[in-house]
Formats: structure tokens, sequence, C-alpha cells
């Protein structure tokens, strides 16, 4: 089983200079508004921690399965240097997420809160840790660092 520190953990033993307390649940985002990517996107179970650095926020891929380990492997890093735009919406039980980059767009979804211990982020943070809370003690000021990086932009 994973949790919080384990991704710590990798991350410092890959070279890396994870902020603590700075690593939120999240799921990439539906690419288009239109139902049938909203119902695949509920039912997909593919999750990842996003932690933030030093100098970069990184994606580690959470393996959903009888206990939600966390694979030891970077699937995206992502330096600061790179970024041009944050935009945080509340979409109602979920924040969307998009970055603007030298290349490109991503977009994440991060669970709300107040709901989280209830949905898959919580359940992944359960299985990963204590149940449910590091996301939820980690998501205002993981959102308000990912925002300030608008301004640095």
């Amino acid at each position: 089983m994973a949790d919080e520190k384990t991704a710590y953990r990798y991350l410092k033993e890959s070279g890396l200079e994870p902020i603590e307390h700075k690593a939120i649940i999240v799921k990439y985002a539906p690419e288009s508004d239109d139902l049938g990517s909203k119902v695949k996107n509920f039912f997909s179970s593919e999750y990842y921690v996003l932690q933030m650095c030093k100098d970069e926020l990184v994606l580690m891929r959470v393996l959903v399965n009888a206990v939600c380990t966390l694979e030891k492997k970077i699937a995206l890093r992502l330096p600061y240097s790179s970024v041009r735009s944050v935009e945080i919406t509340d979409i109602g039980m979920s924040y969307r997420i998009t970055i603007g980059t030298d290349t490109g767009t991503i977009c994440l979804l991060a669970q709300i809160k107040e709901l989280s211990e209830l949905r898959s982020s919580g359940v992944c943070a359960g299985l990963m840790g204590v149940p449910g809370t590091w996301h939820k003690n980690n998501l205002d000021d993981t959102l308000q660092m990912l925002k300030s990086l608008q301004t640095a932009c």
C-alpha cells in the first residue's frame, strides 16, 4: 500500500525536491464536454498523484487495485518554466485544472474536498493512507500554489 509519504520518498529518490503537503489526487479531464466523454471519464479509474516540487510539478500514476498502489515511475514532469497559464474552475463536484504550456494544454480534474471521502479521490487516498484525509487536507494549498504559477508566467 502507498501513501503521500511514499510518493514523496519516490520523488526524492528520483532526484526531485517535492514540497510537503502539496500533493492531491487528479485524473485527466474529458477531452470534450459531450455526454459520452463525461460518462467515459466518470467510469475511468485512471488516477494520478499530482505533486508540486521545487521547480516542477509531476504526476505519478495510482494503480487502482485492491490497495491502490503507486507506480514508482513518473508519468509526467512539467517544469514551472514551461507553464504559460493556469485556470482553476469549480465545476460542481470537481475542480477543472487547465494548465497551458509551451507545447499544449493539460486538463485535469480534482474532486472537491467536501465530498472526497465519498468519491474516488477519497477511496484512493484512503487506501493509500489515512482515509481520504491527505487529498482533502492538501487540496486548498495545492490549488493555491498552482494558481501562483499563473502570476509567475
